[in-house]
């Protein structure tokens, strides 16, 4: 199979070796047809790769730190582990790309579509994902801190263990039922019946039941640890009446 690079058409075992030259040299690389290439590894540091071609591409541990993959079809893409720091994927197709591992720190996801993408212990802190459409998204313990999420789609998106503190969630449309509280010793994050204070993280009725005896110790003081006992409780009255009826009433704790 043959890949057309700038002008030039290479072989698919050259290919790698010749995006790596033309980007060094400063190639323009926008609209390159890639589908399918094995990129597994490569230096795309600052690559210019906006509307490129690269459906079902292997980038595996890649290098696309600071790359321009404005309008890039990267569907079925695998990304795994690839560094993506600060890139620009505004628009970008990244339909069912497996992104697991991957490092988009402070990237560009505005418009972009992530529809079933496995983003699972992704980096995605100081992310711009407004507008985003993370239908069906795998999030699992993806690192989401400080990204703004404003009114990007989340129907149907998995966020268990998600780290959401600081994130924006402006018009942002949910399936799960996530809370963010700021208290004054460590932020809550609720996502469904997962709740996270801190580093810990277990179900909504274990907190109620057991959020005296942890805030003991870890020496909250008696106000605080009341502090933490009312934030449980607008969760547990913020949930809708199916979960909330399963976990412990206020004065069951109290």
């Amino acid at each position: 199979m043959n890949y057309k690079v700038g002008t030039v058409t290479v072989q698919a075992d050259a290919v790698r070796l010749a995006l790596e030259t033309a980007i060094e040299s400063g190639a323009n690389l926008t609209g390159a047809k890639l589908r399918r290439a094995r990129l597994i590894g490569a230096f795309l540091h600052g690559a210019n790769l906006s509307g490129a071609h690269l459906r079902g591409s292997n980038l595996r541990n890649a290098n696309l730190t600071d790359a321009n993959l404005t309008d890039a079809n990267l569907t079925g893409s695998n990304l795994t582990g690839a560094k993506l720091y600060f890139a620009n994927l505004r628009d970008a197709n990244l339909r069912d790309a497996n992104l697991i591992g991957a490092k988009l720190s402070g990237a560009k996801l505005s418009g972009a579509d992530l529809r079933n993408a496995n983003l699972t212990d992704a980096n995605l802190t100081d992310a711009n994902l407004t507008g985003s459409n993370l239908t069906g998204a795998n999030l699992t313990d993806a690192n989401l801190r400080n990204a703004d999420l404003t009114d990007a789609d989340l129907i149907g998106a998995k966020l268990s263990g998600a780290k959401l503190s600081g994130a924006k969630l402006s018009g942002a449309k949910l399936t799960p039922y996530i809370v963010f509280i700021e208290g004054t010793r460590d932020p809550i994050v609720a996502v469904d019946d997962d709740v996270q204070i801190g580093c810990m993280r277990h179900t909504l009725g274990w907190w109620l039941e057991h959020y005296e005896a942890v805030g003991q110790a870890a020496s909250y003081s008696p106000t605080e640890i009341a502090e933490y006992g009312l934030h449980l409780a607008q969760v547990a009255a913020a949930q809708p009446r199916s979960r909330a009826a399963s976990s412990p009433g206020v004065d069951a704790w109290r």
